[in-house]
């Protein structure tokens, strides 16, 4: 009887000793997954910083440089301008238009998550975290099939509209060139956005 309260005890403590291996395990990870993400916060707001000080940089050139080109018109002139400059609908910020149709688009392409889903990525995701494991998510043929198909029938689309431009333009004569075409194409771009 002695030598199985030894052997009870000895499992006792091994079981002891891989609980503790895994809390220490998940502890761990938890910590690295916190001190990454402080990291990566740093470093987002260091490059907020960054772009704030260089868009405010190019701000005061754009105004230095209009301040030096008015020298050469005249009162009237200047006002004139101003006033259709306040009249035009023009955006402050191409790049965030540009971000907002990516996202847009991209929303399209990617179809939410079932609640099934997205219950079964959550149990994967801790179970690996919990054998200290990093957790890589792969998405299903199918999803990456219907983002590939997206992007092969926006392309497909954009190509269409383009053969047809060119049509329309050698047809009626026109002289257009590739810029040509893209400017128009922003134009009619801004044009639904802004109205």
């Amino acid at each position: 009887m002695a030598g199985e309260s030894i052997n009870d005890k000895l499992n006792k403590l091994k079981q002891k000793k891989q609980s503790t291996v895994a809390k220490n395990r998940s502890q761990l990870a938890k910590h690295q997954d916190k001190l990454k993400l402080e990291s990566i916060k740093v470093q987002v707001d260091d490059l907020k910083e960054k772009q704030s000080r260089a868009k405010k940089k190019l701000i005061n050139l754009d105004e230095q440089k209009k301040r030096l080109k008015n020298w050469d018109y005249s009162i009237q002139q200047d006002e004139d301008w101003n006033d259709r400059l306040e009249k035009s609908d023009l955006p402050d910020d191409y790049a965030q238009i540009a971000e907002r149709a990516y996202t847009k688009d991209l929303s399209k392409a990617l179809t939410p998550l079932s609640q099934e889903e997205y219950n079964t990525q959550k149990q994967e995701y801790y179970r690996t975290r919990s054998q200290g494991i990093p957790y890589v998510h792969k998405p299903s043929s199918e999803k990456l099939e219907s983002v590939i198909n997206h992007v092969k029938a926006k392309d497909e689309r954009t190509l269409r509209k383009i053969n047809k431009n060119k049509i329309r333009n050698s047809l009626s004569g026109g002289d257009t060139n590739y810029i040509n075409d893209k400017n128009k194409q922003f134009n009619e771009k801004l044009n639904r956005h802004y109205k």
